[in-house]
């Protein structure tokens, strides 16, 4: 009787003690586990930090292929208009039933793809950064504002300038060879695409 006493009165003692501000403070300032040193990382911890990075990626190109979606339809409108001002003669075809669906799908990934690219190049970076020294980093965080615009300012002059010249000797090339400049849309999308990115 007198240790079942003792143990009542210890349990007492303990509950009187028990303080939820103090518990949570703890927890708190617990020491955290110290982050990952990557000259110690295994083969299996690298492959889940590439995996992690390239999920973020695609997941800024999906973001970005939603806004392309809203203007797919404007872009490739642009595209037929280049040769369409150069020749009214090109002829577009489709020859597949699903190639118009495929066609717009692709325009909205190109879409994604520019929209993203500051997303792309900044997981590339982090991918990489372990490798950097802490000086290299600065100036490699710094240069991905720079490295996307210069991106989106190649696409831009590329569809601008590039694209309808070179599309314009194309054309006139083609006329004076075989006749009338036709293209299915797929392939001039994808002409348009490897020129451009």
């Amino acid at each position: 009787m007198a240790s079942m006493g003792y143990r009542v009165g210890r349990m007492v003692r303990n509950v009187r003690g028990f303080n939820p501000v103090r518990l949570v403070r703890d927890r708190k300032n617990a020491p955290r586990k110290p982050p990952i040193d990557p000259d110690q990382m295994t083969l299996q911890e690298h492959l889940i930090e590439f995996r992690n990075r390239l999920v973020k990626a695609m997941l800024g190109v999906f973001a970005g292929m939603i806004v392309g979606f809203a203007f797919a339809g404007r872009v490739y409108d642009y595209m037929r208009h280049v040769a369409t001002n150069i020749d009214p003669n090109v002829q577009f075809l489709q020859t597949e039933p699903t190639e118009a669906f495929i066609t717009y799908f692709k325009v909205a990934a190109y879409i994604g793809i520019i929209l993203a690219s500051p997303i792309i190049f900044y997981q590339i970076v982090r991918f990489l950064a372990p490798g950097l020294l802490p000086h290299e980093l600065k100036y490699v965080l710094w240069s991905i504002p720079v490295a996307s615009a210069l991106f989106i300012c190649g696409v831009v002059f590329a569809n601008l300038l590039e694209i309808p010249q070179f599309l314009h000797f194309l054309i006139s090339y083609t006329a004076g060879f075989i006749g009338n400049f036709t293209v299915t849309a797929e392939n001039y999308l994808t002409f348009f695409i490897r020129l451009s990115i």
